[in-house]
């Protein structure tokens, strides 16, 4: 469960490295605060591909894993934007030009 309330940090502080690591632990916890079961759902939705990649004699998962990060990265940024929306944070504290 933590490891999914933890998930967004290094989104957060590749956004705003002077955010400081216990701000954007808080600020990960609470952007994903409901969410949990969603993100267990996406990441049940690879758990194929992962099998099917390791029979492949481990080669296969080199080929889901840009995949798998691309879409926890659109994760972050829809996220993100709900954040934004619900006043959780900030776009100057994201380091945001405009949102």
């Amino acid at each position: 469960m933590k490891s999914y309330a933890y998930s967004m940090t290094p989104y957060i502080l590749a956004d705003n490295p002077g955010i400081g690591m216990k701000r954007a632990v808080d600020l990960s916890n609470q952007m994903t605060r409901g969410q949990k079961w969603k993100m267990f759902v996406l990441d049940l939705s690879f758990i194929g591909w992962f099998i099917l990649g390791t029979i492949a004699l481990g080669i296969g998962v080199l080929f889901v894993l840009p995949y798998y990060n691309s879409t926890k990265a659109e994760l972050y940024l829809v996220l993100r934007g709900q954040a934004l929306h619900d006043g959780i944070s900030s776009s100057a504290e994201l380091n945001l030009p405009y949102v």
